[in-house]
């Protein structure tokens, strides 16, 4: 039975899945590109005591949220369909997304046309 392994690798979580031993991978939102990140009136960068990674972004308001990252195949593993997750903790002053649809797309560099998917 294989463990729950975390390793930190140039600011990025790895573990093997303990069960299935494939790969999984979380990106720190510094490796994000986050439209407006830079701007202290829409984004805050932050510590929370129960995050994995040194710093978070916390959202102050935006009027369109813009979140884009990438990650190298190579370190995949082959044959496997991946799923992708934004992960956040909301606060009570929290607004905003139990009311608008988010257009969510993933797809290769250099490949054919993302697929686009509207959640909600």
């Amino acid at each position: 039975m294989l463990c729950m392994v975390t390793i930190l690798d140039m600011g990025q979580s790895f573990s093997l899945d303990k069960w299935s031993g494939k790969k999984c991978y979380m990106v720190p939102a510094r490796d994000l590109v986050i439209g407006w990140a830079d701007t202290p009136n829409y984004w805050k960068w932050i510590s929370l005591p129960d995050s994995r990674f040194e710093e978070v972004a916390e959202l102050v308001s935006v009027c369109w949220l813009e979140i884009r990252g990438k990650i190298d195949t190579r370190l995949l593993s082959p044959s496997t369909m991946y799923k992708a997750y934004l992960v956040f903790k909301s606060t009570a002053a929290t607004y905003g997304f139990d009311y608008q649809p988010a257009e969510v797309s993933v797809g290769l560099i250099g490949g054919a046309e993302p697929t686009k998917q509207t959640v909600s």
